[in-house]
C-alpha cells in the first residue's frame, strides 16, 4: 500500500510501517513544525499546548527512556500525543497551502507573517491528493462530506481513550471520533476540524457535518457574489425616467357647453 491508499483507506498498519521507519524524534520534529506541541497564538485566552512526545520529553518528563514501541501507538495518533481542535485545523490549513502556517485570530486584523516550514511541496502534494480521495474516491473513508461543485479534501480519525482491556472491564468512555478538511482542494479558501467527544464511532460519523458547515460557507459566498453581479449590472445601466402623461394646454381645453 502507497502514501495515497494509505491516507485514503486510513490504514493503521500503513502508518505503524511508517512511523516504525521514522522514529520518535523524526515524528516529533515535523509535528513541531506543523504547530503540535505550541500554542498557535490566537487571541483567545486559556489556549492549551498539547504534547508532542519524543525521547527528550520522555526523559524530562517521566526519566524513563522511549521504547520503539510506543512509536508505533504515536504514528497514528495515539499514546501520549495529545492535539486540540485548534491545533489541527492549524495544521491542516498549513499543509494546504503547501506548508506555509499562518497564526489563527479571531478578530480581524493585519495579515501576519507566515512561518515556512521546510516540506517538499511534492510530498505535500501527495498528502493533499490523499486527502481528496478520502472524499472523493471509493473507499474512502470520509465520503460523506462529499459536496457537488466543490473538491473538498478530508481526513478521519478516531482517538482511542480507553485501552481494550479497560473497556472489557466495563469502563464506559467512548472513543472521540475527528475529521478535518479543507476547500476547494486546488485553492483552499476554509478549513474545518470537527471534534465529537465521545462519540463511540469513527471519525467518518464526523463528515457530514463539516459538509454542512462548507455547504453553508460556499452557499453564503455564491449569494454574495450574485448580488454583487447584480449591483454591478444596476450601477452599469442609465437611469429609466419615467414619462409622465402631458396635461392638455389651455387652448385645447373645451368650453363649457362645447362638444368634445
Amino acid at each position: 500500500m502507497d502514501v495515497h491508499k494509505g491516507i485514503v483507506q486510513s490504514c493503521d498498519v500503513f502508518f505503524y510501517n511508517v512511523g516504525n521507519r521514522l522514529g520518535i524524534d523524526n515524528i516529533a520534529e515535523y509535528a513541531e513544525m506543523a504547530g503540535f506541541g505550541h500554542k498557535t497564538g490566537i487571541d483567545l485566552p486559556n489556549e492549551a499546548t498539547g504534547v508532542v512526545p519524543s525521547t527528550a520529553w520522555k526523559m524530562r518528563t517521566f526519566r524513563q527512556k522511549w521504547y520503539a514501541g510506543e512509536t508505533i501507538s504515536v504514528s497514528i495518533g495515539q499514546g501520549a500525543l495529545t492535539v486540540t481542535p485548534l491545533q489541527l485545523a492549524s495544521a491542516i490549513g498549513g499543509l494546504a497551502m503547501g506548508g506555509v502556517w499562518y497564526k489563527p485570530h479571531l478578530v480581524k486584523s493585519e495579515q501576519p507573517e507566515p512561518r515556512i516550514g521546510k516540506i517538499d511541496p511534492a510530498n505535500a502534494g501527495k498528502v493533499i491528493s490523499g486527502m481528496w480521495g478520502v472524499v472523493n474516491e471509493g473507499g474512502g473513508t470520509g465520503g460523506r462530506a462529499r459536496l457537488p461543485g466543490v473538491s473538498v479534501c478530508g481526513k478521519t480519525g478516531t482517538a482511542q481513550r480507553l485501552s481494550n482491556d479497560a473497556v472489557k472491564a466495563g469502563h464506559k468512555l467512548k472513543d472521540n471520533g475527528w475529521f478535518v478538511a479543507f476547500a476547494p482542494c486546488e485553492a483552499p479558501e476554509v478549513v474545518i476540524s470537527v471534534l465529537w467527544e465521545g462519540s463511540g464511532e469513527h471519525g467518518g460519523f464526523n463528515a457530514p457535518i463539516a459538509r454542512d458547515i462548507l455547504k453553508a460557507y460556499f452557499d453564503k459566498k455564491a449569494r454574495q457574489a450574485k448580488s454583487q453581479a447584480t449591483a454591478a449590472i444596476n450601477r452599469a445601466m442609465p437611469p429609466v425616467i419615467p414619462s409622465l402623461p402631458q396635461e392638455p394646454s389651455v387652448e385645447q381645453q373645451p368650453e363649457p357647453g362645447e362638444e368634445e
